[in-house]
């Protein structure tokens, strides 16, 4: 990470110093082609809330799926877990783990993943599921949503990518969205409660909630992001991204839109995001601090549990797989042996983890 000064980002909407805004490129992601859905907000709010998908701290044990899990070294996810949000206390700072949905991928996705010596790791329709997470923070006065999720859309899976797979009987969507009103319901805060939402890059999964339908889906929230996810042209536009993109057009015409490129970025105290490109060029990870104890939020810097072990392992929509890899070995060995709480949008479950080192490294959960 650069040495810079941190910038405070921290105020409400009304307080933030004006910023320029730099025109917007189109980062791609290539496998979203998206169609929207709009129930609204209220409907969604509360057919969710009794839903037990969303409830906070809950877990199942499906001893199935635990044994399919213990020979690959992943932690266990069932298929309820899967859509179950997880809680930590950070030294007073509460930080959740949300599921705004599931993603279907093939294994071309994981490029150097040996999915023939972990047969275990795909569903029946021959695709690897992966929850699509956001993280709420909540400290005193300040409400702070880390990524936006997919949003209320459910993507059919493309052909083109089933022929490429070689699925012959693909799933319906390649992902799908629109739980985290529901979550945020369960976790007991409302839209207008959220004072800042910072996006760690500007894949349509962790875009989609900023303004679906072009309204504002967090009224009083200021909206962050790395600027280079907007100065970087895209490879190839992609539906689904265009529809986030829309949402992020929103935010500035509102002027809550607000872009950085330090290389450390204070959202609130004790809650930093730090730059960590890669994945993509403007990508951030954050750090949350408090009273001795720590939490980071890697975003997609760790698209699989199995990188821990193996740097072969890459995701086919990272910008830069070798800068990548070295943000993701930085961060790991950083983290490897410490009491300190992981959270990753993609990883099974959603649970945050710790790396232990007793024997070689692994994941166990952070308790």
């Amino acid at each position: 990470m650069r040495a810079a000064a941190p910038a405070v980002l921290y105020r409400s909407a009304a307080q933030m110093p004006s910023m320029e805004v730099v025109n917007s490129g189109i980062s791609s992601c290539l496998w979203l082609v998206s169609t929207m859905r709009l129930p609204p907000p209220a409907v969604v709010l509360a057919a969710a809330a009794s839903d037990d998908r969303y409830v906070t701290g809950a877990g199942t044990e499906l001893a199935g799926d635990a044994l399919r899990h213990l020979s690959s070294g992943i932690p266990h996810q069932s298929r309820k877990e899967n859509l179950l949000s997880t809680v930590i206390d950070v030294g007073g700072i509460k930080v959740s783990a949300l599921n705004d949905g599931e993603v279907h991928l093939p294994p071309m996705y994981y490029p150097g993943l040996d999915f023939g010596a972990h047969p275990e790791l795909l569903q029946a329709d021959g695709t690897y599921h992966i929850p699509v997470g956001c993280f709420l923070i909540q400290t005193e006065g300040l409400t702070v949503l880390v990524d936006a999720g997919l949003g209320p859309s459910t993507i059919s899976f493309p052909g083109d990518i089933a022929s490429a797979a070689g699925l012959t009987d693909p799933p319906e969507s390649i992902a799908a969205g629109g739980l985290l009103p529901g979550a945020l319901a369960a976790a007991g805060v409302a839209p207008t409660d959220i004072t800042t939402v910072f996006l760690t890059h500007l894949h349509a999964d962790h875009i989609g909630w900023v303004a679906p339908g072009g309204v504002l889906f967090f009224p009083n929230a200021v909206v962050i992001c790395g600027a280079v996810e907007w100065q970087t042209p895209p490879i190839a536009p992609a539906p689904g991204e265009l529809e986030g993109r829309m949402g992020l057009a929103v935010a500035k015409a509102a002027g809550v839109l607000r872009l950085v490129d330090a290389a450390t970025v204070e959202l609130a105290p004790g809650v930093s995001a730090h730059h960590s490109p890669g994945h993509t060029p403007g990508h951030y990870v954050v750090s949350v601090s408090s009273n001795g104890e720590n939490a980071y939020l890697l975003g997609d810097t760790v698209h699989h549990p199995l990188q821990l072990n193996d740097k072969g392992i890459s995701f086919l929509s990272e910008t830069d797989p070798e800068r990548a890899l070295r943000a993701r070995e930085e961060l790991l060995t950083a983290l490897e042996g410490r009491n300190v709480s992981i959270g990753m949008i993609h990883f099974p479950g959603l649970d945050f983890q710790r790396i232990a080192t007793a024997n070689g490294r692994k994941w166990t959960t952070a308790r």
